[in-house]
Order: structure tokens, then sequence, then C-alpha cells
């Protein structure tokens, strides 16, 4: 089943692009494109055992949704597209450390 990647990668709402969570559909885009990819791409994900359904949904969670990528899965794309976790991330993780919480407390 060929599928077209155009489709879903420049999704448009009122002339601006829709900003995603995750940077999965960036990820594809840096590969060498081989007819099917997607479908290769989806086989190579379900022998890891993520879903058609799950890679699919994943790839369109918008960046303010409540949705998230479980982490153990989050794991997973980033070994199949050989980046880090934080490639994959297109927000800002709002968090301290410990230190920084205790510091301030102290001051």
């Amino acid at each position: 089943m060929m599928h077209n990647m155009a489709n879903d990668l420049h999704l448009k709402k009122k002339g601006t692009r829709i900003r995603y969570k995750y940077n999965i559909n960036q990820q594809i885009e840096r590969l060498p494109y081989k007819p099917n990819l997607i479908d290769q791409i989806v086989t190579h994900l379900k022998a890891q055992g993520i879903t058609r359904a799950s890679f699919y949904r994943d790839r369109i969670i918008r960046l303010n949704s409540t949705q998230s990528i479980p982490s153990d899965r989050l794991i997973i794309y980033s070994k199949v597209f050989e980046c880090s976790t934080e490639d994959l991330l297109n927000h800002t993780i709002k968090a301290r450390s410990i230190r920084q919480v205790m510091n301030r407390a102290t001051k």
C-alpha cells in the first residue's frame, strides 16, 4: 500500500502549519525516500511492539494536547530513528532539579 507522506506531513489549518508535540514526522522526513517507506517503518515498529494505530496516533498529537507518548514507546522511536528522545520532543519539559528546589528553600 503506497502512502502519501505529503498529506500527513503538511497538514494545514487556515494557512498555518499544525504544530505537533513530537517530531516523529521530521524524523521520517530525514530518512532517504523509498517507495512504501511508511509501510516499512510500520513493519519494523510492529516487530518492536508498536502497532500501526499507535504510530499513526503518535504522529499527530498536537502541541497543546494533554496526550503524550509513554516513555518506553518514545525510547523505541528514538532507537528506530537513531536520534535522542529529546530530538523527538517539540516542546520544553518544565522541570527543576531537586537541588534547585532545596537551594531556593534555604535562601
